[in-house]
């Protein structure tokens, strides 16, 4: 978490219809990558359920619908075939029309068995070395946003379940990495932060890749698990978001407005080796971006860097659940997104042996608390190591 509010540049376009420019509420020059599904916010005098009632009454294609409330943002998550599009933009009081858009996960980087150590957490040399708490965590909630979790392996004990799935996709991991990274938060054996809970939340697949997926699904996820957290009335609870895309207004009002409610975020730096400044939620101050550094404290070759990484963790060749065979598989992967999970873990483990903290204290004990040693990392990057405190 950083000081500051950083929005990014969000160019009007216009586009035309049967070659006519339309005027009307302007659309975010976002990478368009889902096919005519935008996200709508009204003008702040205008309530989500009047503003959605308008929009629904004025729509004339069978294929355009209103499909979610994104009741944190005070947004609305539509399908409009171009047709509605037009007619929306010039009728409907909207402050925003945004373009979904694809987003990728941080994709795990792939090691040959006989190049990983395949060591578990605690056991292996380190700086420092990776540490856990048998029974750490307990009462807290991590809400998993991903490919989902194999809530069946044995080394969460019963501790992980499904929350939602959003997108027209199965209950199941598909991929494995959800489930890699919940054992590392969580797992036994694996895991930072035996005794806290984790829920699944999947939104991230699409047809062509395990690894990329639709910002709007990931929003949504996100929705869902501070509507629970509201629910629930506010129990420590941290929510992972291994992915980055490109910036939006409604990554950043979604991720405010729920870490004003006490949330608190963990968030990959990337996997491009490059300044993660220009990837959301990695930018957004009210998160923890978290970079992936070796057993040995220097830089992963892969990972981001710069001014909004708030700590590292170790990223490489780290052993955790794997889908299948069975339900006591193994899987050994490296990458932004893993360290971002032991980060998850420390957190855990810190809220509850100290109790509640706001999202800004808990980010400043974490680096107040931390080895100041990550090497080889650009100037403007820190050296922040987090560890168990």
């Amino acid at each position: 978490m950083r000081s500051g509010f950083i929005l990014p540049t969000l160019a009007a376009t216009v586009p035309s219809l049967g070659g006519i420019a339309l005027a009307g509420t302007p659309l975010a020059n976002l990478k368009r990558g889902v096919e005519n599904t935008y996200i709508l916010t009204p003008k702040d005098a205008v309530a989500l359920d009047d503003f959605k009632s308008t929009l629904v009454s004025r729509l004339t294609n069978p294929s355009s619908a209103a499909i979610y409330d994104l009741s944190i943002s005070n947004a609305l998550v539509v399908k409009l075939n171009p047709a509605d599009l037009a007619l929306v933009r010039v009728s409907i009081d909207a402050e925003d029309i945004e373009y979904d858009e694809i987003i990728s996960l941080s994709e795990p980087q792939e090691f040959l068995e006989s190049q990983a150590s395949a060591m578990p957490l605690g056991k292996r040399e380190s700086c420092p070395e990776p540490s856990f708490v048998e029974g750490g965590g307990k009462g807290v909630t991590i809400y998993n946003i991903g490919t989902g979790v194999k809530t069946d392996h044995e080394c969460f004990g019963g501790r992980a379940k499904w929350g939602r799935v959003f997108g027209d996709y199965n209950m199941m991991d598909d991929s494995g990495h959800g489930t890699h990274s919940a054992g590392i938060a969580i797992g036994n054996y694996y895991g930072v932060a035996r005794g806290a809970n984790v829920v699944a939340i999947k939104g991230k697949l699409t047809e062509s890749s395990y690894y990329f997926g639709s910002m709007i699904n990931a929003l949504s996820g996100i929705d869902y698990a501070c509507a629970e957290f509201k629910k629930q009335d506010f129990p420590p609870s941290i929510i992972y978001l291994p992915m980055n895309g490109g910036g939006s207004k409604a990554w950043n009002s979604t991720i405010n407005n729920c870490a004003k409610m006490g949330m608190h975020f963990v968030v990959s730096a990337g996997n491009g080796d490059s300044d993660a400044k220009v990837y959301t939620p990695a930018q957004i101050p009210m998160v923890n971006t978290i970079g992936a550094i070796n057993s040995t404290c220097y830089k992963a070759p892969y990972s981001n860097f710069g001014s909004i990484i708030d700590a590292h963790a170790l990223g490489v060749d780290i052993a955790s659940a794997g889908i299948g065979p069975g339900s006591n598989a193994t899987k050994v992967a490296s990458g932004t997104s893993l360290a971002a999970s032991y980060v998850t873990g420390i957190l855990a483990v810190v809220l509850e042996k100290y109790g509640k903290m706001s999202p800004g204290d808990l980010t400043a004990a974490m680096k107040a608390n931390a080895y100041k040693g990550a090497l080889d990392f650009p100037e403007n990057t820190t050296t922040d190591v987090a560890k168990l405190w």
